[in-house]
């Protein structure tokens, strides 16, 4: 058995089977659980790297699902390994995530906009420092019900987004007035320049770079890129309430740091116009490079001491 780099029992099998059964969630986990015991798990390379060479890192997250958390000792990338399948991930978003996620089976938009407009400031907040978004038309990919687009409507040329929650953008359209569609990618664009948004969105494909290549392939020169992840960094500066396994979920299939999202983004083409360590980025079209094999971004030294920061 590989040795459990994560020691602390919290990460384990059996405190991630009592967390899924004593979960006020539980019958959503239970279903979410089945979904994929019934479709498998693919034993696939890295998704940064294609290397196959991983340190265990946990047996559990937060819901108690027994899905394992692997760093690449290659590439320094945390993810989800043995991964979900894509039909899983189709299935998931459709019919699960969001009532796992708000313990509810019934999704209240109007809430989730309040949340989505403080980010669509904070998004606001950022890009101003380096350019004009008035200078812009924004495009959001996973824009969900709206609320960062209708933030940010004001300031831009003019907003649009897509998403392939059919209720979320319905909501978007009927109450917030926005030009949304259902879709992975936008069927129309404006004129370039545009802002391309991905704000935690791109943690949660199936494959993270081919996500990038695409919006590589459809942006233009005088194009922007704005890429808004969760930094697993960050949870030892307080997020997740500073615990780890509350960051590892079942929706992330890579956990990123600053380091690992601008390899994927340099992989995909991208070169860095902006960065901060709570993995805001702004990026732009560049002639793609691999990235450097022999340099180690991350490693199980990065996330022990992570972990070391909860009990402190």
């Amino acid at each position: 058995m590989t040795e459990r780099q994560l020691t602390h029992f919290r990460f384990g099998r059996i405190y991630g089977f009592f967390r899924r059964n004593t979960s006020s969630r539980s019958k959503q986990i239970k279903a979410v659980r089945q979904l994929y015991k019934s479709m498998g798990l693919q034993d696939s390379t890295c998704v940064l790297c294609d290397a196959n060479d991983f340190s265990l890192l946990a047996e559990t997250g937060r819901f108690g699902f027994d899905l394992q958390k692997k760093i690449c000792n290659a590439c320094g990338l945390v993810q989800t390994h043995p991964s979900l399948k894509p039909e899983f991930h189709n299935e998931f978003y459709d019919k699960y995530y969001r009532k796992l996620y708000t313990n509810s089976e019934v999704v209240d938009y109007s809430e989730l906009e309040v949340s989505q407009r403080a980010r669509g400031r904070q998004i606001l907040g950022f890009v101003e420092k380096f350019f004009h978004i008035s200078d812009y038309s924004v495009i959001e990919i996973g824009c969900s019900s709206g609320g960062v687009l209708a933030e940010l409507k004001p300031y831009a040329k003019q907003v649009s987004g897509c998403d392939l929650d059919v209720e979320g953008v319905k909501y978007a359209r009927d109450h917030l007035g926005l030009d949304v569609e259902v879709a992975s990618l936008p069927g129309v664009l404006p004129k370039s320049p545009r802002l391309f948004i991905l704000s935690h969105v791109l943690e949660h494909v199936y494959s993270p770079l081919t996500t990038l290549r695409d919006l590589w392939r459809i942006m233009e020169q005088d194009d922007m890129l704005y890429v808004e992840v969760p930094s697993i960094k960050m949870v030892s500066k307080g997020e997740y309430k500073g615990d780890l396994r509350r960051y590892f979920n079942i929706a992330h299939v890579v956990d990123f740091s600053q380091a690992t999202l601008l390899a994927m983004a340099k992989k995909a083409g991208f070169k860095c116009v902006a960065s901060n360590e709570r993995v805001q980025s702004i990026l732009s079209k560049s002639k793609g490079s691999e990235i450097d094999d022999a340099s180690k971004i991350d490693s199980v030294t990065d996330i022990l001491e992570i972990e070391k920061s909860y009990n402190s």
